[in-house]
């Protein structure tokens, strides 16, 4: 919501609202004949506006909005619609629908006669997925959204009339691999006689719509971002009944939209693990994320709504549930309005924003979906380190279907790297954070994120990262040179100064050493014991082996087993990337073992 104070005619008003800064002109008469969003960077977010006269919206570069007279108030109301959701298909909603703050090219079709239910008809939908779990979990709820919406899923590239790409911004490699698939789709186009629609959904959407919209040759018809997905079946039925160059796009970012009410579908139903987003957004404005900018600003989704949603997926007889979130355990539902409190940060931590009031916790959240079914293995991803409160920790050793396995995202080993990257904590106060968790849970394993030759890193700050790796001794490590993403404070403020050779080398060190110690312990400590696992899916080797995900995450190899079921095994022989076991017995349905 925009609030406005002592406006006047001929006014410009620039309101800050988090990161995001809206600006609203007005004419001599005091209407409102302009509202923009824009993020830091001056970027455009969306704009909806009122042009008269030669320099009409016809005549505009992008046309925004029809010239019949809206107004501010028009844009609250069709704010408002949109948070109540997609469940309603009433001549109401698509009539604010149609007003909701798009762009477009060229001439599009309109939809606002069309039966909500009816606007994907014969239309055919497959989506690709690229990046984090939660990107996974977003794209069930699209299609969710579209499939209620009449469009038809695809598994085959062929068969669909819609390509949806969803994608991830988070490092420079990621988005190459999306540009090159990009390429191979409009190349395959220019083979083919019959029209596809390509989308590009997430996190990409925002950062680079211009590019993807504008280029020569254009890649995309339709550009989204992760908060607008309820608008994307109007924006595909506008484009698919419009002219061939027409392209539709919208990346603005809700303070408040967390999908709560979407109920995921998959093509394949017969899942064993299952993703669901329980919070959205981050706040944390690390120097070199790219995520509060693409993602906005952080909102949990009601503790009721996520526990209905587990209750639904064990009935369905998933076995493992993984809440997600881009900081997971910052969750805090305020839904309720009780916020009595305010939320104390685990001891030597600190954040860029005040502390906040709070809500239901994350570990009221865990207790809760842990509590749903004791046969159900419960994990969750991606925490930050700051938010381990004592209470959390409580839950693992009352709730032996929670996974003790933690990810602990570091990012670097030395003080003045993590001053650097503002991530609010030392070296040692990561290790004491580290130690004080394997004391209150035996058996506890990590896997960690970690960034080598982030600006200005020296070797000694190097070194201070292989330390770490030593002392901590991961099971799992996600290890990436840094790459520079355009409009992070890193990007405006800091200079990428470590040569791409010194950088792929340091990255080549931590490998190894992750690798070295892990094996390490692995011999010393795994072989011969006995594991609980769970068969989470089946891939035939030349052995004729199988693949197999661990209580800690880890992958495991063997002969035939039923997948979907728990089975104890007997660890003898492992690397850094598999361990091979053998069968001890049978078990369905069992109680964890640790």
């Amino acid at each position: 919501m925009v609030m406005l104070r002592n406006v006047l005619p001929s006014h410009i008003l620039l309101q800050a609202k988090g990161d995001i800064r809206y600006r609203i002109r007005y004419n001599s008469f005091g209407a409102c004949s302009e509202l923009s969003a824009y993020s830091f960077g001056r970027r455009p977010l969306c704009s909806v506006s009122k042009q008269t006269g030669e320099k009409s919206i016809q005549n505009a570069k992008r046309r925004i909005l029809p010239n019949d007279g809206y107004t501010l108030q028009d844009f609250v109301a069709a704010s408002q619609v949109r948070q109540v959701g997609i469940a309603s298909a009433s001549g109401e909603l698509r009539k604010v629908q149609s007003k909701v703050k798009i762009g477009w090219k060229g001439h599009l079709g309109d939809v606002r006669s069309t039966p909500y239910e009816e606007l994907g008809t014969c239309d055919k939908v497959y989506m690709e997925t690229y990046g984090c779990q939660m990107n996974v979990s977003d794209t069930d709820v699209v299609q969710e959204i579209l499939s209620k919406a009449g469009f038809e899923l695809t598994a085959s590239l062929n068969d669909a009339t819609i390509v949806l790409l969803n994608t991830c911004a988070i490092r420079d490699k990621a988005e190459r691999k999306i540009w090159h698939r990009l390429d191979a789709l409009r190349q395959k186009q220019t083979e083919e006689t019959k029209k596809r629609i390509v989308g590009v959904l997430g996190c990409m959407a925002e950062r680079l719509k211009e590019k993807l919209l504008e280029g020569e040759p254009r890649l995309a018809d339709i550009v989204v971002g992760p908060d607008s997905y309820r608008d994307l079946p109007y924006l595909l039925a506008a484009v698919s009944s419009g002219e061939n160059d027409a392209a539709a796009y919208n990346v603005q970012l809700s303070m408040d939209e967390t999908y709560a009410d979407i109920s995921p579908v998959r093509l394949n139903e017969q899942g064993i693990s299952a993703f669901i987003s329980v919070m959205r957004g981050c706040d944390n404005f690390c120097t070199f994320c790219v995520v509060p900018y693409t993602r906005g600003k952080e909102r949990s989704r009601p503790v009721d709504t996520i526990v209905s949603h587990v209750q639904r997926l064990s009935d369905n007889g998933f076995k493992e549930v993984v809440l997600l979130g881009q900081n997971v355990n910052s969750y805090n539902d305020i839904s309720s309005g009780k916020t009595d409190s305010h939320i104390v940060y685990s001891s030597g931590f600190s954040s860029v924003y005040k502390p906040k009031k709070k809500g239901i916790s994350f570990a009221e959240l865990i207790r809760r979906v842990c509590e749903v079914n004791p046969n159900m293995r419960v994990r969750f991803t991606s925490p930050h380190p700051k938010d381990f409160p004592e209470e959390l920790l409580d839950l693992y050793n009352e709730y032996p279907n929670l996974c003790r396995h933690i990810h602990l995202p570091v990012q670097s080993g030395s003080s003045n790297i993590l001053k650097k990257m503002r991530r609010g904590y030392t070296k040692e106060t990561y290790l004491a954070l580290v130690n004080h968790i394997k004391e209150r849970i035996p058996n506890v394993s990590f896997s960690s994120d970690l960034i080598v030759g982030f600006c200005g890193e020296t070797e000694f700050d190097h070194q201070e990262t292989l330390d770490l790796l030593t002392k901590v001794k991961y099971s799992q490590a996600f290890t990436f040179a840094y790459s520079e993403r355009s409009n992070t404070f890193a990007a405006r403020h800091l200079v990428d100064d470590v040569p791409a050779d010194t950088k792929g080398r340091r990255l080549q060190e931590v490998i190894q050493l992750f690798r070295e110690i892990a094996d390490r312990e692995s011999i010393q400590h795994e072989m011969n014991s006995l594991k609980l696992v769970l068969v989470n899916e089946m891939e035939m080797k030349d052995d004729q082996e199988y693949w197999d995900l661990f209580v800690h995450s880890k992958r495991f190899i063997w002969n035939y087993e039923r997948v979907g079921f728990y089975s104890e095994r007997r660890l003898h022989s492992r690397t850094s990337l598999s361990t091979r076991c053998t069968a001890s017995l049978h078990k369905a349905n069992c109680s964890f073992i640790h």
